[in-house]
């Protein structure tokens, strides 16, 4: 994700924001916004559920620091 936005605040052309997105959306990446969706949507809340949320939200804030501290 951070690749993509990078990518369109570069060169300000909107295709690199859908490429870079279906690429997170093709290898199958957790993502923490869309997970508490569809737990939400089915009714699924659990305390199994919220430990699922906890990782995949720390790995991607681990991923939202180290992507841009590696382009440094």
């Amino acid at each position: 994700m951070f690749v993509a936005v990078d990518g369109y605040k570069s060169t300000q052309n909107p295709v690199i924001l859908f490429v870079g997105v279906a690429t997170f959306i093709l290898c199958g990446f957790e993502h923490c916004i869309a997970d508490m969706f569809y737990f939400s949507l089915g009714e699924l809340w659990s305390a199994q559920a919220v430990k699922i949320i906890l990782v995949i939200t720390l790995g991607n804030a681990v991923g939202g620091i180290l992507i841009p501290l590696a382009k440094k």
